[in-house]
């Protein structure tokens, strides 16, 4: 225990450095990062996608033809398979569309990315940044490669910030099923070095590069290059390496009893606090990825009112809200404030968490729900607003008079 402390103050150490050094470099400016600004910086589609896409399209406006691409085959995909494809003849294509989806979502949709060259050769490449993936999805996409494309003259990718398995429920648990996980964090960032060698004769080209590098490292909160490196060679040292080993096979409990902490401490607060009874099922905090049964909830119930409440609602490892009706059933559906259209069982809609809040195993949350507030106020604000509007009793009431 002595030796993790000494770890964890070491570390900490490290830390405070890279916080102090980040606000440097924001002063000269350094950390600028014109994504972010906009408001894009997690947007799969209309940042993501489309700025990759951009740099492996031959015909892109970057003006330096096939060279980004072949740098993704020998980097990304040559770590995969070997892969023969015929870079100067490729088109590449952002949401390409392969059919409306069916009503058992084995068939159709939108590819994210899809690069193909003269010969048929294909990569296909399924991007998410804090998306959950859809029923089939990743079937459909393998489905749709089998029929459109012969054996081996493809490849499927299933592109995410750590490099994550997709879940079970998206590859349908098909044996034949065949794809290569891929992350932002290893394979996406050792790719974008090299294109900024690549541009290095192109100043525009090189320093979108580098600002969306920047992004890509603030969503990742990966530390500059010296701090990570002396971090990584501290936690490897002979004398530290059983601590290291110690805390992270407690990783997942760690992770489990801050979400567990969070709900039964603070979120029962604002429950109190707008006079609700709080419940919330055992099994919500534990969120290992695309194992976890869904649609647990965390409830806050008005008194005598028992068939709707305010809810937030897990599944696999996103969290949305909204109000949600007990028994569903034909409800008058009405759109609520800025909430995604909803259905029998959330007549008002409901909404996911902001992004970067959304998967409550990313970093990102955590560190909220141990040391911030803006999960807590989200929640807080969006109660307050159903409380101000009576959307619970109305509801309740409606249904009562059925």
């Amino acid at each position: 225990m002595e030796k993790i402390k000494e770890l964890l103050n070491h570390i900490s150490n490290i830390v405070v450095a890279e916080k102090t050094q980040q606000e440097e470099r924001r002063k000269r400016g350094e950390n600028f990062n014109i994504f972010k600004v906009l408001g894009l910086s997690t947007y799969e589609v209309r940042l993501h996608s489309a700025f990759i896409a951009e740099l492996l399209n031959p015909n892109g406006d970057h003006g330096l033809e096939d060279k980004f691409l072949k740098a993704f085959i020998e980097i990304v995909i040559g770590k995969k398979t070997n892969l023969v494809f015929d870079t100067e003849s490729a088109k590449t294509y952002v949401e390409y569309d392969i059919g409306a989806i069916s009503e058992d979502n084995k068939e159709g949709g939108r590819i994210d990315i899809l690069i193909r060259d003269k010969n048929g050769k294909t990569i296909i490449i399924e991007n998410k940044i804090y998306a959950c993936d859809q029923p089939w999805q990743m079937y459909r996409y393998n489905i749709y490669a089998e029929k459109n494309c012969s054996t081996g003259n493809y490849i499927l990718m299933y592109l995410t910030l750590d490099g994550h398995h997709p879940a079970e429920d998206s590859t349908g648990k098909d044996p034949k099923y065949n794809y290569f996980c891929i992350s932002y964090k290893e394979d996406i960032l050792d790719w974008l070095k090299q294109c900024v060698g690549i541009a290095a004769m192109h100043p525009a080209i090189r320093e979108t590069i580098s600002q969306y590098i920047t992004n890509l490292k603030q969503i990742l909160n990966i530390m500059s290059d010296s701090n990570n490196q002396s971090t990584i060679n501290y936690l490897i040292d002979k004398s530290n390496i059983e601590a290291t080993i110690s805390i992270l096979s407690m990783s997942s409990e760690i992770g489990n009893n801050i979400r567990l902490n969070f709900i039964k401490d603070k979120l029962k607060t604002i429950a109190t606090k707008h006079h609700l009874e709080f419940n919330y099922e055992q099994e919500f905090p534990l969120l290992p990825y695309g194992r976890q049964p869904k649609y647990k909830k965390i409830m806050f119930k008005l008194p005598n009112f028992p068939n709707v409440f305010f809810a937030l609602e897990q599944e696999n490892n996103e969290v949305a809200y909204g109000i949600l009706q007990l028994y569903g059933g034909s409800a008058n559906i009405r759109l609520y404030s800025d909430w995604i259209k909803g259905n029998d069982a959330w007549p008002y809609g409901w909404k996911y968490f902001p992004n970067n809040l959304r998967a409550w195993d990313n970093w990102d949350t955590l560190i909220d729900m141990v040391k911030g507030d803006k999960i807590l106020n989200i929640i807080d604000m969006e109660i307050q607003k159903v409380m101000d509007n009576h959307l619970i009793e109305d509801l309740d009431n409606e249904l009562r008079n059925r």
